[in-house]
């Protein structure tokens, strides 16, 4: 049996004590380190989880013990960090949004080519048993021709306490909440359906939290996927019931994914016959480390899953989201760069 992958978690905020949790409970994988910009933070997270605490960042991309890094450190030092990793060989975990701008979410998807190493974004929600199920029915044809799906995504501004560099644009970067929770609505609706957005356009609000002009507590957008097919979506930090809803309409049917407050819903409504309606309330909440495990595996080249999301989703993630903030400041319909 080969030896446990080293995994250097950086960032110890309340993302990166999650996706540390998760490595140190993965049986192909070893926690070999934790680093954070802020050395108490790091040193409470190493203290609970019983791992040595690096220097910086840095330090411990340079560990020769380290085979793979999770990054979730503010948005702004992602590629920067990614790069260092990358160039020392190392396989890496980027928290979304994989980068704040287009230019160097390519960058890192050609390093990553260059290197040989594996690069990959979150997208947990790939791993929610509803949205998988949700997939399998639209993949199965059941739906038929798709028509349009709409949908939104969120939550009450958690972050913005919690993570207090969300409200700061030389940290989190020029965006908010479309940047934040909008590209799980985007990669979730990709990956189901299987589908690319290729223009966009879109109206950014500021409706309640007190923030730069750059930082929208609210956006409503428009994609259009290959295919023709719309989807509508809204995405806010002032959601208080949160997290995921989606509904996508087919010739044949309608499907839903229903994840508001507790639920975990996939319910499928076909125009003749009885509605499937799939209820994962009762399942385990571990998506997160379903996530990091398949990750762990895919970088010791041990994983035939195809659910975790790659540098390449990532970086049409952020294509989308980049036309779609241009396109609200121009107030137009704007093609989506191809990849």
């Amino acid at each position: 049996m080969a030896a446990p992958l080293g995994v250097a978690v950086l960032g110890c905020g309340r993302m990166g004590r999650r996706r540390a949790e998760a490595v140190a409970r993965s049986p192909e994988a070893r926690l070999v380190a934790v680093a954070d910009t802020d050395p108490d933070r790091a040193a409470a997270l190493g203290k609970d989880l019983g791992v040595p605490v690096a220097a910086s960042p840095e330090a411990a991309i340079a560990d020769p013990n380290v085979g793979a890094v999770v990054i979730c450190t503010p948005n702004t030092l992602h590629a920067r960090l990614a790069t260092a990793a990358l160039d020392a060989g190392r396989h890496v975990f980027l928290e979304k949004p994989m980068a704040p701008t287009l230019a160097e979410a390519r960058e890192l998807v050609e390093r990553a080519r260059a290197a040989g190493r594996l690069l990959c974004t979150g997208s947990n929600l790939r791993f929610f048993q509803n949205v998988r199920r949700a997939r399998e029915i639209v993949r199965s044809g059941a739906l038929g021709p798709l028509l349009f799906a709409r949908g939104w995504v969120g939550h009450d501004g958690w972050v913005l306490t919690t993570s207090p560099w969300s409200r700061d644009p030389a940290m989190i970067g020029e965006g908010g909440t479309l940047l934040d929770n909008g590209c799980h609505i985007i990669d979730v609706s990709r990956w189901v359906l299987g589908a690319e957005p290729v223009e966009a356009e879109g109206t950014a609000f500021h409706r309640l939290h007190e923030l730069p002009p750059s930082i929208e507590d609210n956006f409503v957008g428009l994609l259009t996927l290959t295919g023709g097919v719309p989807l509508s979506f809204h995405c806010s930090w002032t959601e208080w019931n949160g997290y995921l809803y989606l509904e996508i309409y087919g010739a044949s049917g309608r499907l839903v994914i229903d994840s508001r407050g507790e639920a975990a819903l996939c319910a499928f409504y076909p125009r003749k016959g009885d509605p499937e309606i799939a209820d994962f309330a009762g399942a385990p909440r571990d998506s997160f480390a379903r996530e990091i495990g398949e990750f762990v595996r895919a970088a010791a080249g041990s994983s035939a899953d195809l659910s975790l999301a790659t540098g390449a989703d990532g970086e049409r993630v952020i294509a989308a989201i980049a036309t779609l903030y241009r396109a609200a400041r121009e107030q137009r319909r704007l093609p989506v760069p191809p990849a």
